[in-house]
């Protein structure tokens, strides 16, 4: 891997980003599978992978092809100029080889690689997009994850289907169906129909007694049932002594909620309720309320209140849920752990419901251990049967033909454990209704898992979001999607992943009693995998190219999180002792409770510098950082150049359509970042157990000082050649990098100039170095980036323009901004433009050609062409350009020529000559283009003047 790969050199972003949008919107089937959070898009990994793998100077178009992607060349005057894509005839994500594509990058890997099966390691393999796709370009992979759930997911979604194929579809179809009967025949009575009609939703209330007048209350944060622009229907209330009675009514407006902020108000005294109290109440009796059904008609959803034979079914399930708890327990059918403190959320439920078993109401308790137990019930008699039809064979072919039935019967299960945690999604305490859009929305969509005052319960066995059918059909359009995507590369492809037993990669997390998980896929003629349950500072692997997504502070608690799935899977996998019994939380890469800010920046650090030492020393890291703002950027940066990394280019990936256009760039700085590096020249620092003082290898502490004379921006800038740097601009702006994409981009070259490189980014220590030596050369990315700004903006400027120096800088702004497409743009991009020019916000904003926007807390500013301007007077050089436009447009180009006789200027002409150079049509354009087509009458009227 020493040689430059094509992601070193160019990355198609705004192709990669249009589609991972697209991916979003259009959910690949693969994701049915089971929930997991933030999770690397399809055709992001593959593009990630496929461009580390190839060389620097494979064509794009080619590569676009191998992507699923077509090519559309620009039309005009630059027609090599590739900046927008035809729409694909289908998703990127859906797009698999052909066997002469294949044989085509074998031929590729090995003639540069010197492998035609190139070996991938994903510490944070998540639910395995990476990996996956990897396989299909005809990778081996080695793929590790904390979190025992993320490791089961992979199971799910690339080992099985890659072992099993068509067998395992066809077996699982039916498993589904006869549990899902068995199901029904036993608890229909439960779920009686309203009038006739099927109920698709229970929508609940928590009760509280008033302490002051003993009232019933339910606890309702707001009365709609459905609020769309043509359906409003909601729930009204009458309390007669101490009865309340509910109406349904689509008329009016309906009354306020009574709790907001933990506190409630009585509905019958006005009494106020403390949180406190609230809490108390709700952990002590668990009291609650049926408020209204949904039931499925054949207009849409309709509204009812409930029925005597749903209270009837309630009040039974209420009896029959106390009889069983003890036979529930023992069994272990249900999960009896705690859930874990500080679960995220705006009312954590962890205070009101201590144990995760008491999410589910009597009604789901009921439901969930006999699901669970029909899942248990399955695995024993099969583990039966193949004993039975294996007891006369010999001994050793009797282990063998047991261990494969049971490793069958396991994969079983798993996907049917995956339908009890994806049902318990959409099926518990803390499910909410969205009244806009008539569904359930799942417990894990939101920031936490949070005690819900009104929340939902799903009927398990009708056809509506969340129910058992749908989430069957969802599995197994998922494991048919996987099968068709892995069997058709593993049928031309060949795995050449070394035996673990000959390489030693067996790890020592794996110890007798402590759970864990690992898996390989090594049958011939398939693709070679191995999965890994083991935290990254366990890992043992090795690689030439890690490729990987790395979470980040407030990203997701995963341990946590994870539980909410892992507890009630983990009970129907019983039969898998080998997992651990809840998912481990020390070294999750996340802040919560029992991980501070000071120990994530611990762990951090500590994950990089395993890379470092994971990687080969001519190795390529790709790592796809999604950070919460800029600072937390400057904190990945920092942390790889400390850990003895050199950035060899960055990439900004846009992976959601921002909702305002004004703000689109935004996202350059807050979405996703791909950050490709090698190892640097210099040795890494290490961190002791203390995670306090900063230490080298030798042990010896080291002195920034004296380090960070190594370099500074100015001396790194001077080691580009000037030339290059140019070439390297215009080949980006070529490609249609515009904006802050640009800027991040040619930072990325920039540092990837100097082999030298390596220090502290983040703010803290650039405060603290000021403090004691002002004049220090530690690494700043924000001059870094206003360095990369300046560049770009000379180049731009002396492209299009002639003698820009004489233009005063308001004026050069905005032609840049023009030029650029940056119509709009937050402030931290005009921020770092206005750096460059010198110049401030508050000067800018006197120009009068911006206009200041606000979205929620985000800012930004529009820029206002000449027609969008009010009341111009001529202060800057681009105000007499701009009424010249204005007189064009009203009167014609006599009126230009008097106005420029009255205000002699040559730049006037060459600002409007920029500005017909802009590369798309608007009418500040159009009228630019046609001034200077009459360019010979204005100029002699400017000379006439002149003279």
């Amino acid at each position: 891997m020493g040689k430059k790969r094509l992601i070193e050199n160019i990355f198609p972003l705004d192709l990669i980003s249009d589609e991972t949008r697209k991916e979003k919107d259009g959910r690949p089937p693969l994701f049915g599978i089971h929930h997991w959070w933030n999770r690397t898009p399809l055709t992001l990994a593959r593009a990630m992978v496929l461009a580390a793998l190839l060389p620097e100077d494979f064509p794009l178009n080619e590569f676009q092809s191998l992507m699923g992607l077509e090519e559309s060349k620009v039309t005009g005057s630059d027609e090599n100029s590739t900046q927008k894509l035809e729409k694909p005839q289908k998703r990127a994500y859906n797009h698999n080889l052909t066997k002469e594509e294949v044989q085509r990058l074998k031929s590729i890997y090995q003639e540069d690689l010197g492998v035609d099966r190139p070996l991938i390691l994903d510490p944070f393999s998540g639910a395995g997009s990476i990996p996956f796709e990897s396989l299909k370009i005809g990778c081996d992979v080695l793929s590790g994850d904390y979190s025992p759930l993320a490791c089961l997911i992979q199971q799910a979604t690339i080992e099985y289907p890659a072992r099993y194929s068509k067998k395992l579809w066809l077996d699982l179809d039916e498993t589904f169906k006869n549990i899902i009967k068995e199901a029904f025949d036993s608890l229909k009575e439960f779920y009686p129909q309203n009038n006739g009609q099927d109920v698709a939703t229970y929508l609940h209330a928590w009760v509280v007694r008033c302490p002051e007048c003993g009232f019933q209350n339910p606890l309702v944060s707001q009365w709609w049932l459905a609020k769309r622009r043509k359906k409003r229907i909601y729930l009204d209330y009458t309390i007669h002594k101490d009865q309340i009675k509910f109406t349904i009514n689509n008329e009016g407006t309906p009354p306020q909620g009574n709790i907001s902020g933990g506190e409630a108000q009585c509905l019958k005294c006005n009494e106020t309720l403390s949180g406190n109290y609230i809490l108390r109440e709700i952990m002590q009796n668990e009291d609650e309320m049926l408020l209204a059904t949904v039931t499925l008609g054949e207009n849409g959803k309709k509204y009812s209140l409930p029925t005597s034979e749903d209270l009837k079914a309630m009040e039974k399930a209420r009896e029959i849920s106390k009889d069983i708890d003890d036979y529930i327990h023992i069994q272990d059918l249900l999960p009896l752990d705690e859930i874990p403190d500080d679960i995220r959320g705006k009312n954590n439920v962890k205070p009101y419901l201590k144990y995760w078993h008491k999410l589910l109401n009597p009604r789901q308790k009921i439901l969930f251990s006999n699901l669970i137990e029909s899942i248990k019930e399955y695995s024993d008699s099969e583990k039966s049967d193949y004993q039975n039809n294996n007891s006369r064979k010999s001994n050793s072919t009797y282990r063998a033909s047991v261990t494969e039935e049971a490793d069958y019967t396991r994969a079983v299960i798993t996907y049917l454990a995956f339908m009890v945690g994806k049902h318990i999604n959409r099926n518990c305490r803390s499910t909410r209704y969205n009244r806009k859009l008539e569904n359930i929305t799942g417990t894990v969509s939101q920031p936490g898992i949070p005690l819900l005052w009104d929340h939902t319960e799903t009927n398990p066995f009708v056809t509506s979001s969340g129910s058992l059918t749908v989430i069957k059909d969802e599995i197994l359009k998922g494991l048919e999607y996987s099968e068709n995507s892995i069997l058709k590369s593993s049928n031309i492809l060949k795995s050449s992943i070394p035996n673990p037993s000959v390489n030693g990669l067996k790890s020592s997390m794996h110890n007798p009693g402590k759970g864990g998980l690992e898996t390989s896929i090594h049958n011939p003629g398939t693709s070679g995998l191995k999965i890994r349950n083991e935290s990254i500072l366990q890992s043992s692997f090795k690689s030439p190219l890690i490729v990987t997504h790395i979470p980040y502070r407030d990203d997701v608690q995963y341990a946590e999180m994870s539980d909410f799935f892992y507890v009630f899977e983990k009970s129907a996998l019983g039969c898998c002792s080998d997992l651990p019994s809840e998912s481990p939380k020390t070294e999750d890469l996340s802040i919560s409770g029992i991980r501070s800010t000071e120990y994530f920046n611990y762990l951090f650090q500590e994950s990089l510098q395993k890379l470092h030492s994971l990687l080969t020393d001519e190795g390529l890291l790709v790592l796809y950082f999604q950070p919460e703002n800029f600072k937390s950027w400057k904190h990945l940066l920092g942390v790889l150049l400390e850990s003895g990394f050199k950035i060899t280019a960055l990439w900004p990936i846009h992976t959601q359509e921002p909702r305002n256009p004004i703000l689109a760039d935004f996202a350059s700085f807050k979405s996703s970042l791909i950050v490709v590096a090698r190892k640097s020249n210099v040795n890494p620092e290490r961190k002791d157990n203390t995670y306090g003082v900063r230490k080298s290898n030798n042990n010896s502490t080291v002195n920034h000082n004296n380090k960070c004379e190594i370099f500074s921006i100015e001396n790194l800038v001077k080691k580009v050649d000037p030339e290059s740097l140019e070439s390297r601009i215009k080949e980006f702006w070529d490609y249609g990098l515009r904006g802050t994409d640009l800027t991040i981009s040619l930072a990325g070259y920039i540092l990837s100039q100097d082999d030298d490189i390596s220090g502290e980014i983040p703010s803290i220590k650039r405060a603290r170095d000021k403090e004691t030596n002002p004049n220090n050369g530690n690494l700043n990315l924000v001059d870094l980036l206003t360095v990369s700004q300046q560049k770009i903006m000379h180049w731009v400027l002396n492209q299009f323009t002639t003698e820009y120096e004489d233009m005063d800088t308001p004026t050069r702004f905005y032609l840049f901004c023009r030029l650029s497409g940056l119509d709009g743009m937050s402030v931290d991009t005009a921020n770092l433009i206005l750096k460059t020019l010198d110049m401030n916000l508050e000067t800018i904003k006197r120009a009068g050609f911006i206009k200041m926007i606000k979205k929620g807390r985000k800012k930004g500013l529009k820029i206002l062409q000449f027609h969008e301007r009010l009341d111009i007077n001529i202060e800057y050089q681009i105000d007499a350009a701009h009424i010249a436009l204005n007189l064009y447009e009203m009167v014609g180009i006599s009126k230009v020529q008097s106005f420029l006789k009255k205000n002699p200027d040559k730049n006037y002409v060459n600002i409007i000559s920029t500005l017909s150079k802009i590369g798309f049509k608007d009418l500040e354009q159009e009228l630019s283009e046609g001034i200077i087509n009459s360019r010979d009458i204005v100029e002699k009227s400017i000379r006439d003047s002149l003279i």
